[in-house]
């Protein structure tokens, strides 16, 4: 199959054919329809992130069953899916307790393995590693039948793909991490894609404020449209003055980073009211992975920072849910996902996303 290769930290992609192995028992094969661009695969391929090389990245993947395994018997080919990049085991102590996404056998997204060992990708007698867990960015993939989760033949594939990473990421972190009620304050710390939709889930939630930070003005318009009340440049000096002058000095419910940046993180802290609560979602380059926080802003002032993987949630029951929102008009994933490019133009597509594309960058692989 033809495939986007990342064979150096640093240097375009390497479009060149890779086999791939018949699914194993229990897996499916997946023929890639759209493929989305995160931030996380950037941060692969700049090599900001380590990961084993060579790979192929994207994790925001749609696209339709083409076989089957043995022993799969809840998908049957020509099912329209999305793929999820941790895909849960169902049985550990996690996923017991409805933390899916923290599922201790699903570490894919960490290794580029599968479960067993193996990537089922090589090239060149070489084996290749799954990014982030999936390895989108090729005309199949193959995942764990709980994997692919089927989605409804009115749903386009480019809507589907960042359901299922940005859009899960973001309207999860609202609903799930967060708990956003009516009535609360929220700021939104980046607004690409996983920012934006939690913009949308923020005002789905009832909340009365909503301020969105970002240095891309494009963004900061779409962020308004999708519900934000404010708008600030992420490197305004002012930002925490705005906040109080709109929050009655008192600071907001709830911030919920999309960024990954230390120094935004920060301000996050600073700018939430005591009791508050800041979300962090984004994942920071690993060499700058590391926040100073103070113990007597959270113990006095009783602030909580949370995690948030995947949206902290189910992800078929998630991807149900937000299929209901988009169906009833309420989230807008069609202003949500950017321009897109084909496949042989992938590196172009990769440029795109990292110089502030408004609107998620999608991949057409499969035309």
């Amino acid at each position: 199959m033809l495939a986007a290769l990342v064979e150096t930290p640093g240097h375009e992609v390497l479009l060149d054919h890779v086999d791939i192995a018949d699914p194993a028992p229990g897996e499916v094969l997946v023929r890639v329809d759209t493929a989305a661009v995160c931030a996380t695969d950037l941060h692969i391929m700049e090599g900001l992130l380590p990961f084993p090389m060579p790979a192929i990245c994207g994790h925001e993947v749609a696209g339709v069953v083409a076989e089957v395994g043995r022993d799969v018997h809840s998908i049957a080919p020509g099912t329209r899916v999305l793929l999820n990049p941790r895909p849960p085991c169902g049985t550990c102590y996690w996923c017991l307790r409805g933390q899916q996404q923290l599922c201790s056998a699903s570490l894919g997204w960490a290794t580029g393995l599968m479960s067993d060992g193996d990537s089922r990708l090589t090239h060149r007698g070489r084996t290749v590693y799954r990014g982030v867990g999936l390895a989108g960015f090729a005309e199949y993939c193959i995942v764990p039948q709980a994997g692919a989760i089927p989605i409804p033949d009115d749903m386009p594939m480019h809507l589907a793909a960042v359901v299922g990473c940005a859009v899960m990421t973001g309207v999860g972190a609202v609903f799930n991490t967060a708990g956003v009620e009516p009535g609360a304050t929220v700021v939104v710390l980046g607004l690409g894609g996983v920012g934006g939709a939690m913009v949308q889930a923020a005002r789905i939630a009832g909340a009365r404020l909503i301020v969105g930070v970002d240095p891309v003005a494009p963004r900061r318009r779409q962020a308004q449209r999708f519900g934000a009340h404010a708008v600030v440049g992420s490197e305004d000096r002012e930002l925490e003055q705005v906040v109080a002058d709109l929050t009655g000095g008192i600071g907001a419910d709830h911030v919920l980073d999309a960024t990954g940046d230390v120094a935004m993180i920060e301000r996050g802290l600073a700018i939430s009211r005591p009791g508050g609560t800041l979300v962090l979602a984004g994942l920071a380059p690993a060499a700058q992975d590391r926040i100073a926080v103070s113990t007597a802003a959270l113990a006095t002032g009783e602030r909580t920072v949370k995690g948030s993987f995947m949206g902290s949630g189910v992800p078929r029951r998630e991807v149900e849910r937000m299929v209901a929102l988009w169906r009833g008009g309420q989230l807008d994933l069609e202003a949500a996902v950017g321009p897109s490019w084909p496949l042989a133009e992938i590196n172009t597509a990769l440029h795109a996303a990292r110089h502030g594309s408004t609107g998620r960058v999608t991949v057409a692989v499969g035309g």
